[in-house]
């Protein structure tokens, strides 16, 4: 370094100057599986991968991550954490969503020594398989994974996912037999690799056992204007306290039933609330009117019944099981009268302490029943085609807008008589229920419910049939 004529110089210390290109982004790149690849419920789907650096060449497994994502429509839900390595396996579940618009969504991720990224997928869709469920005879419903179908009804189904089977018993007069390819009523099957049939066979049964259209407690004092209608408990207690009486009522259809009557038994399960008593009687009466409904009535509004005793059975204990009142004569004289329904009321006899509490209609388990024996074993006429007809009429059933976020529209076409409309949540928990007579539009709100999927449950004359809504 020189500061002009004269002036020493001075040479400074030699510096290095190090000149590197930027620093490039890794690639990641999946080998299996293949962009062909297909799977199956339970299958054992192997992945492997490389990744390489444009600076330091091929990264080595632990430089690698995969994690992978299942997706159902427009949702997506994680099937596997990130995982370390240059390959592994996936094991594919066989439960959980039925649908078929599905797949899983591998993602290999190769990081590079100053941390840089790059992320690549691959989407490995299901093997398909037509599965028909059908009956005989004809019409009858199957249950398919909780929900009720007419038959015959062919789906989709993802191969080796598990499904839920089985066939409501008794319908009608029909109860459950076999199933075609064997295994008890309600079972799982694994769906397979090729079109297959699932046939239910039913027998004709010697009893028609009917279930309730609609029944309710009523409660005397204080509870005299509270409606109990949608309680799965029927409760009778009779006591010098006016405050804490309480009579049941329970109404039947009747009208399927054509035969000649043999026998006729109301079958309620139930037992004493506690042992103050060790045992009251159940008388049974008769309501001549039709016109009391369950989700209205109340002590105040219960209808009167006649005096005569129809049937009288004791009840004993306080462990619940199945009793019995015979009610033949009194059916047949109903039918004789040209009766459809039937209306009854309990009364406990004398001065208890305890209550009797039976199951409802409600109840998940151990519903009343109505056991309607013919004298002749072919119980009604032309019953095959009689199911059927009804089976393809609840099938014409129309609801809409689905999805809905205001009102549902349920048409029931030309359709008649009483029907009972429920509506649960994907946990099964009751959110709505009413009754109407099927000769109209039923406009339901859904205005406040809770965005996601519901069931409706419609059951008309007896006969159920189940839709499925979206409320967004």
């Amino acid at each position: 370094m020189s500061y002009g004529p004269g002036t020493p110089s001075t040479t400074s210390n030699t510096a290095i100057l190090t000149v590197t290109q930027p620093n490039q982004k890794p690639a990641a790149t999946i080998s299996t599986p293949t962009v062909q690849s297909k799977y199956g419920g339970g299958q054992v789907i192997s992945y492997s991968g490389s990744g390489s650096d444009p600076e330091t060449g091929a990264l080595p497994g632990t430089a690698l991550s995969w994690y992978v994502d299942f997706h159902h429509d427009t949702h997506i839900h994680p099937a596997m954490q990130p995982t370390i390595g240059a390959s592994g396996t996936f094991t594919v579940p066989t439960s959980g969503e039925t649908a078929t618009n599905v797949w899983f969504r591998f993602y290999l991720v190769a990081t590079d020594p100053q941390g840089i990224k790059d992320t690549t997928f691959r989407d490995v869709f299901p093997m398909l398989s037509s599965l028909t469920f059908n009956a005989q005879p004809q019409g009858l419903q199957v249950v398919l994974d909780g929900q009720l179908f007419a038959t015959p009804i062919t789906i989709t189904s993802v191969q080796g996912v598990q499904r839920n089977i089985g066939a409501l018993s008794p319908q009608g007069n029909y109860s459950f037999a076999s199933w075609a390819h064997g295994g008890a009523n309600y079972q799982t099957i694994t769906t397979p690799t090729i079109t297959t049939t699932y046939t239910v066979n039913f027998d004709l049964s010697p009893a028609l056992v009917l279930t309730p259209v609609a029944d309710a407690y009523v409660h005397s004092g204080p509870s005299a204007n509270t409606k109990f209608g949608y309680s799965i408990t029927l409760i009778t207690k009779t006591t010098t306290e006016s405050a804490w009486k309480r009579e049941t009522l329970i109404r039947f259809d009747i009208s399927g039933f054509t035969a000649t009557l043999g026998s006729a038994k109301l079958r309620l399960f139930g037992g004493l609330s506690d042992k103050n008593n060790a045992s009251i009687q159940v008388e049974v009466h008769d309501v001549p009117t039709n016109t009391w409904t369950e989700a209205a009535v109340t002590w105040n509004t219960k209808p009167t019944h006649n005096v005569t005793i129809e049937a009288v059975k004791s009840v004993v204990g306080i462990v619940k099981t199945y009793y019995e009142w015979d009610l033949t004569s009194y059916i047949n004289a109903q039918k004789a009268a040209g009766k459809t329904t039937i209306n009854l009321k309990l009364i406990n006899t004398g001065n208890n302490k305890s209550r009797i509490d039976f199951n409802s209609r409600e109840n998940p388990a151990n519903r009343p029943q109505l056991v309607l024996t013919p004298s002749s074993a072919l119980a009604r006429t032309n019953l095959d085609g009689e199911l059927q007809e009804v089976s393809q009429m609840m099938e014409s059933i129309f609801l809409y807008p689905n999805p809905a976020s205001g009102s549902i529209y349920l048409d029931l076409n030309e359709l008649k008589g009483d029907a009972v409309v429920q509506i649960l949540d994907v946990s099964g928990k009751l959110v709505l229920k009413k009754e109407f007579e099927a000769d109209k539009m039923l406009d339901l709100d859904v205005s406040k419910f809770t965005k996601g999927i519901y069931l409706l449950h419609l059951n008309m004359n007896g006969i159920p049939a189940t839709r499925r809504f979206v409320v967004e």
